[in-house]
């Protein structure tokens, strides 16, 4: 779907929400100027009076059409609208919460195959065992720590990570995490109900980086480099080109669903 369609499927969308909304205000107008019922005595002789007179002819006919209305978007959000956003907002958080699993998961991943480098290549024997380190796992749930503590200071753990990647067990235990949480978005999106195009293109991004992690051994001459570019992406809101954003495709789905 190209960017311009997409961009018009939302404006349309905002445009229906806005008309809506003005038409219960103009409903409310309308009522207060085609009612029978006297204003209050402070508005006597003043222009709010003269506003609020009634038209000439079809007072009732616009009455009864503007109550007709009043009454059918409060139905509706009633009953509708209000319960739809509590519940997509239940959704959100339990996707959130999912995505914070996630993390954690990978990072475990992470540890493992840091541990491995450590038991295999004596280059990397000095370095500590960080899987029973539950303090620097949470320190590492944020994007710009996980960034920083990577790339200044234990830039040594952090290849012996890629190189523990190269062990197929750590390979195929990241792949599973990844194709889980695709199937997470894939129920969030059945759950919220409703297709959004800009989220259904960060996700579809998504799938692109889960495919290519899978196939990483065929399209590129350095799979490793690789799954660094894609671990930055999610767990360090780094975009393709190793440039800073500011949410991640993850939360992009979410706050744009």
């Amino acid at each position: 779907m190209s960017t311009e369609l997409i961009i018009k499927k939302m404006v349309m969308k905002k445009l229906y929400s806005y008309i809506y909304h003005i038409l219960f205000l103009i409903c409310i107008f309308t009522v207060l100027k085609s009612s029978e019922e006297q204003l209050l005595l402070v508005f006597k002789n003043t222009p709010i009076e003269k506003f609020f007179s009634q038209w000439e002819t079809g007072n009732n006919l616009i009455y009864n059409l503007s109550i007709g209305y009043i009454v059918s978007y409060i139905f509706w959000t009633i009953n509708f609208s209000i319960p739809k956003f509590i519940r997509d907002n239940d959704y959100k958080k339990k996707i959130q919460t999912e995505f914070i699993a996630f993390k954690k998961n990978i990072i475990y991943i992470l540890f493992n195959a840091h541990m491995y480098s450590v038991l295999t290549y004596p280059k990397y024997e000095e370095l500590e065992d960080h899987r029973t380190n539950d303090e620097l796992l949470n320190r590492l749930l944020d994007p710009d720590y996980f960034f920083k503590y990577f790339t200044r200071d234990h830039k040594k753990d952090w290849y012996a990570i890629l190189n523990g990647l190269d062990e197929d067990t750590n390979l195929s235990d990241l792949q599973i995490e990844f194709r889980l949480f695709e199937r997470k978005i894939e129920t969030f999106f059945n759950n919220i109900g409703e297709f959004n195009p800009i989220a259904m293109q960060y996700f579809d991004e998504y799938r692109d980086y889960t495919y290519r992690l899978e196939k990483a051994g065929v399209f590129f001459h350095d799979p490793v480099k690789y799954y660094e570019n894609i671990l930055f992406v999610i767990l360090a809101n780094k975009d393709a080109f190793n440039d800073k954003v500011e949410k991640s495709i993850i939360e992009n789905i979410i706050s744009s669903s």
